[in-house]
């Protein structure tokens, strides 16, 4: 049996063809369907809610996008 192995994306295709769609993330090269429900949406609720809290305890100007690109 033959395994066809899928083509490791780097990231400026990932932007290119998938960066209007917050519904997929790269992770290691490949492309990962990622719809947060659940518990994986409260957490994220909890951390956007305590790091805006911060902010504006310290009077800070910023803000934080709910969907956004990181390349680290």
């Amino acid at each position: 049996m033959i395994q066809i192995l899928p083509k490791s994306l780097t990231f400026d295709e990932f932007v290119a063809e998938y960066g209007d769609h917050p519904r997929y993330q790269l992770i290691d090269g490949e492309l990962v369907d990622m719809e947060p429900t659940g518990s994986h949406e409260q957490v994220t609720g909890f951390i956007n809610m305590q790091l805006n809290l911060a902010i504006a305890h310290l009077k800070q100007p910023y803000f934080i996008p709910m969907r956004c690109l990181i390349k680290p």
